[in-house]
């Protein structure tokens, strides 16, 4: 199952996110969350973490972090590539 969501806040031990469908207590989960800042010459991250729900309330989640890390985005292809 593949979903998206908006962050609403995080810290180093959870994230609070509004999903796009309501998530069921203890379903353990992977976000991939679009990181903010940018690396020297424009290489964009994701931070990627595996969590697992511990409090949801309609579509407001809430996550306790077991692990994570920053990951390079890929690259994507420019439209006028070919052309």
């Amino acid at each position: 199952m593949t979903g998206n969501g908006r962050t609403l806040d995080f810290s180093r031990s959870g994230l609070h996110f509004l999903a796009d469908r309501p998530l069921p207590l203890g379903v353990n989960v992977e976000l991939l969350v679009d990181w903010p800042t940018v690396l020297e010459g424009g290489v964009r991250l994701h931070l990627v973490a595996e969590a697992t729900v511990v409090w949801s309330s309609g579509l407001e989640t809430g996550v306790r972090l077991r692990s994570y890390e920053f990951r390079t985005r890929a690259l994507q292809a420019s439209p006028y590539a070919g052309t």
